[in-house]
């Protein structure tokens, strides 16, 4: 891909630049004192890989809702079809386990909400107690092309 097109293509994903505003963030980057260049290239590393993983939560969820043609509970009790990482993350708290020994029990098992979220992401409430569980995402063949 040219430079052009490669601009226009990172143009055309609006997320993008939503997603990276908490790297300036100056909570996040005044209280970091990395010394060393392959500290801090470390770190640049786990918050790309991090991004990467979050939007990828926010496109499997979208996937779910257009493929099986639901929403999931949104934000002031109503429901959306754009379900975003950040409102996952909202609805999931509350969510306890606990490890006593070897045994992994549910202190607080998830509601209908956080339910259909862990749903979404093709999860279900074993992941919580069973860490060999795997996921089963509804991954598109093809999304519809934005912009």
């Amino acid at each position: 891909m040219d430079a052009a097109g490669l601009l226009r293509t990172y143009k055309g994903q609006y997320g993008v630049e939503s997603d990276f505003a908490f790297l300036k963030d100056p909570l996040i980057v005044n209280d970091l004192f990395l010394k060393t260049p392959s500290r801090i290239d470390a770190l640049g590393m786990v918050l790309i890989i991090a991004l990467m993983i979050w939007r990828l939560m926010e496109r499997t969820m979208r996937a779910y809702v257009e493929n099986s043609k639901t929403k999931l509970p949104g934000w002031d009790n109503r429901t959306t079809d754009k379900p975003t990482a950040f409102m996952m993350t909202i609805a999931m708290t509350g969510i306890m386990a606990a490890v006593i020994g070897t045994t992994r029990h549910m202190l607080s098992a998830p509601g209908p909400r956080q339910l259909a979220f862990l749903g979404a992401l093709g999860l279900g409430p074993p992941v919580f107690l069973d860490p060999a569980y795997r996921c089963e995402p509804e991954i598109p063949f093809r999304m519809a092309a934005k912009g």
